[in-house]
């Protein structure tokens, strides 16, 4: 096996053929400042990314081009080209070639970046990571369709709403018909009552003039022929 190099991602890393943590001189398609490689910690657990710091050939994860000033996460153990190198991310320093293919699945805990001076061809699967473009491009679009959730539910309360306020508009229109129905009732009642007042009074007019006439026919003598007043 060739002699590796190995490189502890701390916080940041750059590579590059002039510039960086890791100078790649002698690399012809290697740009002076090539690619950054960021730690960040995420609760127990660390997650490396790489960027490509628009260079002249483009970085390579996993046989893919990645979009240049633009972060992707690392998987462990999968292969990454810069230039004419290859570099792989491992945790663990003492790792050969063969053990490095075997453990690709293995979750990130201590970064360390090794660096191989020969192609290595990972027996497992790569699996590129998405890009933070296609990440956005999948937070926009649950944006739209939180967004599309929350329209649905406005329409939906706006038909609701609708629904109230013509129920409302029904018991109104039924309330001040029922009212106009009863006020009537009450006007024929008042103009009854005032008749049956009116009739009464008559009643009682009528009352004291027999009274009166019965109290005349008690003042005539029982043996008179005359003909009585009617």
């Amino acid at each position: 096996m060739n002699q590796v190099k190995y490189y502890e991602i701390a916080d940041q890393l750059t590579i590059g053929r002039t510039t960086g943590e890791i100078i790649c001189s002698e690399d012809g398609r290697m740009s002076g400042k090539h690619a950054q490689f960021t730690l960040d910690k995420l609760g127990d657990l660390n997650t490396v990314y790489i960027q490509d710091l628009g260079s002249k050939n483009r970085t390579i994860v996993g046989r893919a081009e990645i979009i240049p000033n633009t972060k992707i996460q690392l998987k462990l153990y999968g292969l990454i080209e810069v230039g004419d190198q290859q570099l792989v991310l491992t945790d663990n320093n003492n790792m050969n070639l063969q053990d490095v293919s075997e453990m690709i699945e293995k979750h990130l805990k201590k970064p360390i970046l090794k660096l191989e001076a020969e192609e290595l061809k990972p027996k497992a699967p790569i699996v590129v990571e998405l890009s933070l473009f296609e990440q956005m491009q999948k937070k926009e679009g649950r944006i739209t369709q939180i967004q599309n959730d929350i329209q649905t539910l406005e329409q939906n309360a706006r038909s609701e709403l609708q629904k109230l306020e013509e129920a409302k508009e029904k018991i109104i229109i039924t309330a001040k018909a029922k009212k106009l129905e009863l006020s009537n009732i009450m006007t024929v009642l008042k103009i009854e009552v005032e008749e049956t007042k009116v009739e009464l009074a008559r009643m009682k007019v009528e009352l004291e003039q027999k009274k009166k006439k019965i109290i005349n026919l008690k003042d005539l003598p029982t043996d008179s022929t005359e003909k009585l007043p009617e």
